[in-house]
This record gives C-alpha cells, sequence and structure tokens, in this order.
C-alpha cells in the first residue's frame, strides 16, 4: 500500500504562462491554485515551468498577497522545457499533480494525494462528458486509454507515484521536448495511467475568459453550507452571494464587510424602537437586510482566503450584540404601540436569555478552540461532533419535535419571520417569539454549565 503524499507540483506550460495572473472570483489564477492545495494538505508546494517563464513566475509569486498572508511558500523548479520541469520537480515519494489552468475543490487534491501507488502509475482525475477546454480522454476500465479522444476529459489534476521519475524519463529519452500533454500520452501508451472518477466535485477549466467566469459561478454556487437554514437557503444566501460576486474585484475586506453589515442592523434595530407603525416595519426590514448582508463577510473570507480569528470573533459579536438589543427594541414598540408596559419586560426577558446563551457559547469555544465560530460549540449531550441539526434529526421522534423549535430559533427564520411582523403590524408577535426563543437558549445554556459541559479551567 502506497503512502499519502505531501507535496504538489503546478506545472504551468509556456501557454499557460498568460493565465497565471488572470483572476478568478478576486484572486488571481496561480495564487488559487496554490491555496486550494495548501488547503488540500500539501506541505510541499512548488511550480514546475520551462527555463523562459521562471523570472515572469517567481515574480508573481513574490508579489502575491494571499500567498504572504497565509504564509504559503511556494518553490520554483525550472527546465528547458516544462515537462523536464516537471519530472525534476516531482519527489521521489510521489505529488499531485496540477495543470496550468483549473479551478478545483481541494477535496479532489485530498483523495489523490491518499490513493495508492505501489504499482507506480500515474492517476488521472477525470469526469464524464466533453467539456470546452477539458482534455478528452478514453478508457476502459480504470485505465486511460488514449489521449485527446474519448467520452471522458481529463479534469486537469493527477497523482504521480513512485515510479513516476523513471516512467517519464524514458518517455522524454525519445523526444527530450516532449510538451506535458505528450508526456501524458506516452505514459498512457505505456499503460500507465489510471482513472479517478472525480464525480459531483467542482472543477472547471480556467484558461479563457469565458471558462475563468464559468469557474467563477461555481465557486460563489458552492457556498451554500450544510448549516444553511431553511430562510438561509430559499433567500439569504441567493442575495448574499449576488452582492458577493459584486464585491469581490473591489479589494472590500470581509471585516469591513462585516462592519458595513452591523450598520444596517444597528440602524434597524434603533428605527424598531422608536415604536411607530412605519419605522417597526422599515427597522426590521433593514435587520432583514442585515441577516442577508451578514452572509457575505464569511464568502468573501473564503473566496479570497482571508479568514481569519479576528474575523469570526467579529462576526460572531456583531450578530449576538443584535441578537441581545433587537428583542428590547421590539419589546419597546410593542409596548408603545399597544399601550401595554410589560412588553418592555418580555424584551429585558428575550435580552437576558440571549446574552447567557451567547455568554455560555463564547466561554466554551475561546477555552476549548481559542475560535469565535460559533459552530464549533457542542452541547454536554452531544456525543461526537455532529452539528445539533444532525444530531436532533437523526433521533426518535421527540428528538424531532425538539429540532422543529430548534429550527424556529434559527436566526434567518426568525429575523425573517419578524419583517413580517413589522410589516403587518405585529410586534407583540415578534417579541413574544423571541422571548420564547430566548428561555429556550438561556435554559439550555444553564443546563449546559449545570451538567459540567463548560470547565474553564483545563
Amino acid at each position: 500500500m502506497g503512502q499519502p503524499v505531501d507535496a504538489a507540483v503546478i506545472a504551468v506550460t509556456s501557454r499557460g504562462q498568460a493565465w497565471q495572473g488572470e483572476r478568478v472570483a478576486g484572486v488571481a489564477l496561480l495564487e488559487r491554485t496554490a491555496m486550494a492545495l495548501h488547503r488540500a494538505g500539501m506541505r510541499r508546494i512548488l511550480v514546475a515551468v520551462a527555463a523562459d517563464g521562471a523570472p515572469a513566475v517567481a515574480a508573481q509569486l513574490a508579489a502575491a498577497a494571499v500567498l504572504r498572508r497565509n504564509r504559503v511558500e511556494v518553490a520554483v523548479i525550472s527546465a528547458p522545457t516544462t515537462a523536464q520541469a516537471l519530472v525534476a520537480a516531482v519527489p521521489e515519494a510521489g505529488a499531485v499533480v496540477v495543470g496550468p489552468a483549473v479551478v478545483f475543490d481541494p477535496g479532489v487534491a485530498k483523495r489523490l494525494a491518499a490513493l495508492d501507488d505501489r504499482d507506480g502509475d500515474v492517476w488521472l482525475a477525470t469526469a464524464p462528458g466533453a467539456v470546452d477546454g477539458a482534455l478528452a480522454v478514453a478508457r476502459t476500465a480504470d485505465r486511460v486509454t488514449a489521449v485527446g479522444q474519448g467520452g471522458d476529459v481529463a479534469i486537469g489534476l493527477a497523482r504521480v507515484g513512485v515510479g513516476f521519475a523513471a516512467a517519464a524519463t524514458a518517455a522524454l529519452a525519445e523526444r527530450p521536448t516532449a510538451s506535458v500533454a505528450a508526456l501524458l500520452d506516452a505514459l498512457v501508451r505505456r499503460d500507465r495511467v489510471r482513472v479517478l472518477e472525480v464525480g459531483a466535485a467542482l472543477w472547471h477549466p480556467a484558461s479563457t475568459s469565458a471558462e475563468r467566469a464559468a469557474a467563477r459561478t461555481k465557486l460563489l454556487r458552492a457556498l451554500t453550507k450544510p448549516t444553511d437554514g431553511l430562510i438561509s437557503k430559499l433567500i439569504n444566501r441567493r442575495g448574499s452571494r449576488v452582492v458577493t460576486g459584486a464585491l469581490l474585484d473591489t479589494g472590500l475586506t470581509p471585516n469591513q464587510m462585516t462592519l458595513i453589515a452591523a450598520v444596517f442592523g444597528a440602524v434597524g434595530i434603533a428605527l424598531v424602537a422608536r415604536g411607530t407603525w412605519a419605522l417597526v416595519a422599515l427597522g426590521a426590514t433593514l435587520v432583514q437586510l442585515q441577516s442577508i448582508l451578514d452572509g457575505c463577510d464569511g464568502e468573501l473570507a473564503r473566496l479570497t482566503f482571508r479568514s481569519s480569528r479576528i474575523g469570526e470573533w467579529l462576526d460572531s459579536i456583531v450578530d449576538d450584540g443584535m441578537n441581545v438589543a433587537y428583542p428590547l427594541a421590539l419589546g419597546a414598540a410593542a409596548a408603545a404601540l399597544h399601550g401595554e408596559p410589560a412588553w418592555w419586560w418580555v424584551g429585558v426577558v428575550g435580552a437576558a436569555g440571549f446574552a447567557t446563551h451567547s455568554a455560555v457559547i463564547y466561554a466554551d469555544i475561546a477555552r476549548r478552540h481559542g475560535s469565535g465560530n460559533p459552530f464549533l460549540f457542542r452541547w454536554w449531550f452531544q456525543k461526537d461532533d455532529a452539528y445539533l441539526q444532525q444530531a436532533l434529526a437523526s433521533g426518535s421522534g421527540g428528538l424531532n419535535l425538539v429540532g422543529f423549535f430548534h429550527a424556529l430559533g434559527r436566526r434567518d427564520l426568525f429575523l425573517f419571520a419578524f419583517m413580517v411582523c413589522g410589516w403587518l403590524g405585529l410586534p407583540a408577535v415578534a417579541a413574544g417569539w423571541y422571548a420564547v426563543i430566548a428561555v429556550i437558549n438561556g435554559g439550555m445554556a444553564v443546563a449546559h454549565v449545570a451538567a459540567g459541559g463548560l470547565r474553564l479551567r483545563r
């Protein structure tokens, strides 16, 4: 059984040199490729390039802010031809090899890195069907039988193993100036190329402006997360992707986007607190708009590789600060509009419950993970790393009922519902709903502490 590899080589052909500086979703193609490999766990990343193109590639890497910010080092290996540089760059233990113009899910590189290379074969990542800009291949079972024809396409990634250097050197001995494509064809004729089907994994060629635009669209569509709630999937995520797409090339940072969204939310909450029918409706709409824009900071961070602990904390604190302030505003509005001072206290209950819930979660994730990501939090009754919604959905009917109430307490759903309540002149319904959610959340937080789930000492 072969060992997983942790090295990757980006093969930049003579034609491919012109594409490396082109941007896909706000990041230059060469930098995006290197970052995807880094996210796939590749500790050594090299660029194989013909000698005449090496200075330009080295200069681009030296100026790559994305790589510097993420502390990713990339070395350049050059030779008279790209194929010769590729053979020289691949470590003895093998490597994942990426072509000069492809956008891909890091998971594909992970799968390739973990493959068995005991036979010294090359594993070629393929997908069924014809795709403009991708190399067609023919196959029988798990072997590639021809290059340039066939019903599948090579997506631009491969895994080369221990025997690659010898086989490639033998092929280059026949044609020293062979291209990378010709080298692949020679290995196919020697029956040394096997197939890894990538299925539905994200990938797309990126050698033309049209292909890069299509790749950008795929990256934006892939931003949906398993933890997204119903309103997030149907409304919020669709809206945030449009905004994120418009902002990708502006240089706006995720943290700046968090603060911009926060302004909408803060103004909305202040308007709701003024307690007139029109201002409650307008304010609730602005808070819902903040909920949509709230997704943009994370989307920008993921697409442009700008995730940070500070950003996690800023996003969480802004969201939870609004979760505490909004019920106070709704309670004040309901009290003013209905002439019932008791509604103000309902708002206080909502704020207190959310404050308790947030404090317990922050204390836990800060101690355990040093992170501001609330999705890392685990309740005392969770036995594994399953997200709460998944754990509840897989339980008994009683637990599924709890899961239903949990869904009603999701931020995306209740903020949208509160906007509708604002339009219908029902701030009391929103304040009451908020208080019920807060009592449940606050009660669970207290139970978590009582059950020993929160240990402030290591």
